[in-house]
């Protein structure tokens, strides 16, 4: 178990220390999202190309936490998803990730820190294009 004490065969207790190598990442793929209406209902729809030019984290973290964001692209859920270069994100300095825009079917997002620090993801907002349907 990470972090966890067990019994050593000797008598012992051996602990594992990984804050140094510790690395934290939530990761979502194939989403099919297109907007919402006016309703606030989510649109989804996997045929759409949509392009991400902006990513709101909302992100609860200590002072001084940095975490990477990086959004991928996929044609279709059985494919590789293609991400975009990691952008540093400070939830005590910055409300939005200005990325690389990136275009497909199916959206992707990774959150990372490789820092051993506490952080929460509660959601995400997307700055958002639907530029066509069935390309």
């Amino acid at each position: 178990m990470l972090g966890a004490a067990a019994a050593n065969p000797i008598g012992g207790i051996h602990r594992e220390d990984f804050t140094n190598s510790l690395m934290t990442t939530v990761e979502r793929t194939g989403l099919d999202v297109a907007g919402v209406d006016s309703e606030g209902k989510v649109i989804r729809d996997s045929d759409a190309w949509k392009t991400i030019t902006e990513v709101y984290p909302i992100v609860e973290a200590a002072g001084g936490v940095s975490l990477n964001v990086e959004v991928g692209v996929q044609e279709n859920v059985n494919s590789a998803v293609v991400w975009s270069p990691a952008v540093a994100f400070s939830p005590d300095t910055m409300r939005k990730v200005e990325i690389t825009p990136v275009s497909g079917r199916l959206l992707s997002l990774r959150f990372s820190s490789a820092a051993a620090s506490e952080w929460k993801l509660f959601g995400y907002r997307l700055r958002l294009f639907v530029s066509a349907t069935g390309l």
